[in-house]
């Protein structure tokens, strides 16, 4: 769990005012003054990346396709990178109701309805009939 500084201050001074309150004594000194607690700078909105694997952010179209593995070798298959820039440019629209295992994770050649063939290679035939 991650707990905000300035969150953290808050609770523990109305903790340290509450059990005052119930044993009839003063706050213990310890506890932060309320501008202590409010003064604390809060943490970046952004999540930090190493401690939250899921946040980090997607890449383009164009980072994945010329990540090595979508398409090879991508500085000697320009056109392939350009396929497959084109395609993740467009799967949401492709896709319909059913996900598409698109991505730069897997070759071109192995995304769901896309046969690359050719010397150069490139996409050459997109067929996604009969998806649910």
């Amino acid at each position: 769990m991650c707990v905000r500084p300035a969150f953290l201050g808050v609770a523990l001074l109305a903790l340290a005012l509450a059990t005052a309150a119930c044993s009839g004594g003063a706050p213990r000194p310890e506890a932060p003054s309320v501008s202590e607690a409010t003064s604390t700078p809060a943490p970046s909105a952004t999540p930090d990346a190493a401690s939250t694997p899921e946040a980090m952010p997607t890449p383009t179209p164009e980072q994945a396709c010329a990540n090595g593995v979508a398409v090879a070798d991508p500085e000697a298959h320009p056109g392939l990178v350009a396929d497959c820039v084109t395609l993740l440019s467009s799967k949401d629209a492709l896709r319909g109701e059913a996900p598409l295992d698109w991505g730069g994770g897997l070759a071109v050649a192995d995304w769901e309805g896309v046969t690359v063939f050719g010397e150069p290679p490139r996409v050459r035939r997109l067929d996604l009939r009969g998806r649910a």
